[in-house]
């Protein structure tokens, strides 16, 4: 099993995002299931292997931007319908401008301070 790389914090957030395989050339539309300012990791019924390279095209939620980036996969999961699980990737981003840097860790953050604010349900 591989230990787990991160080093920055994820939102769990899903959206659309184009996806495009850059060796194929192959494009479809997945759903994200999170994102930090270093990666993201998509549903995507496609497989890939570690070590792919992949476009990705997206917009956060509740921004104007819309960003392109190039990824590498970091590793694959495949689904488990019995348990509800879904197969995916995550994907590292390779030379991401600062601007998205910055505005993806604002968008994590965001979330998770909207999370502290709300009041416990009891």
């Amino acid at each position: 099993m591989t230990k787990e790389r991160r080093t920055e914090r994820r939102r769990v957030v899903r959206h659309p995002i184009e996806v495009e395989q850059e060796f194929t050339g192959r494009r479809f539309v997945a759903t994200t299931r999170n994102i930090g300012a270093g990666g993201m990791f998509i549903e995507s019924p496609e497989p890939f292997v570690p070590g792919d390279f992949v476009r990705v095209r997206f917009q956060l939620p509740g921004t104007a931007s819309h960003i392109v980036l190039e990824t590498q996969v970091v590793r694959s999961e495949f689904a488990a319908p019995e348990r509800g699980e879904v197969a995916g990737v995550g994907v590292r981003f390779l030379d991401a401008p600062d601007w998205v840097v910055a505005e993806v860790r604002r968008f994590v953050e965001e979330g998770a301070s909207s999370r502290r604010r709300r009041p416990s349900r009891r």
